[in-house]
Order: structure tokens, then sequence, then C-alpha cells
């Protein structure tokens, strides 16, 4: 079951990152949320920047990732999921919270009060599959 979050109350409105002129403050449309909460290690060799909204015309300089780096998420965005809504949480503690490629996230793990026992099984081979190379969101599509 897909459940889909209007992010106009959290995070003003997004939509089609394909479509005319792209504002980096606001769009419109929604993300599926995700039924679970998503752990993920940022995976690659190089810095990955966190986005405004999902786009990548609307990269937010100076605030990024390293490989390495462990990352929470409820929200994917595009079609085939191609963007996280992410949270990292720095030594000092503070949240920074924005949008990252899903492709350069590799799923270590699903928690949360919403996972049912039928999804461990699924999580489990998604995370064999993570260790193994595959990077990415661990629902199919």
């Amino acid at each position: 079951m897909k459940f889909v979050l209007p992010l106009l109350l959290v995070f003003g409105t997004f939509g089609p990152a394909h479509a005319g002129t792209v504002n980096c403050k606001t769009m419109s449309g929604a993300g599926e949320l995700m039924p679970d909460i998503f752990n993920y290690v940022v995976a690659g060799t190089e810095r990955l920047y966190f986005h405004t909204v999902p786009d990548s015309k609307c990269r937010e300089e100076g605030v990024f990732v390293i490989p390495g780096d462990k990352l929470q998420a409820e929200v994917e965005y595009g079609p085939h999921g191609e963007w996280t809504l992410a949270k990292f949480t720095t030594k000092k503690g503070k949240e920074v919270i924005g949008w990252v490629r899903t492709d350069r996230l590799q799923f270590v793990e699903a928690s949360g009060i919403n996972l049912e026992d039928d999804k461990v099984e699924g999580y489990l081979k998604a995370a064999a599959a993570a260790k193994a190379g595959r990077l990415g969101s661990p629902i199919v599509r």
C-alpha cells in the first residue's frame, strides 16, 4: 500500500522537476510517504549535496554529507523515487533536512512504529542487496 503525503503542510508545495522555470523555494505536488523510516549510508566518493526542492538546479551550497554519513528518510519523490527527503544529524546535534539523490544512498535498515512483520523479510533482502552494492530505495518500483 502506498501513502501519499501532501508536503504542502510541512515543506511548502513541490511539483515536477521538469516543469518550466524552477522555483527553488516552492514547487507543487506530493511525495510518497514511505511506510517506515529508512536508514541509509551515503555511498560514492564525493559530497552529496542537499537541495531545497527535488531538482538538481536547487542545490544548497555548502550543505552536504560525505560518504559514510548516516541519514534517515521518510519521503521519496519522482516517478522512480529519484529524490529522498533526508535528515542528517551533525555531531553537535543539529538536524539538517533536505532533498538528496536516492541513487547515492545505500539502504541499511527500516525502523519505526509502522514496521509490519510481513515487510521485515523484504527489508532484510534489501539490506543484503545493498551490502552487495545495490544503491537506492528498497521499495521496488
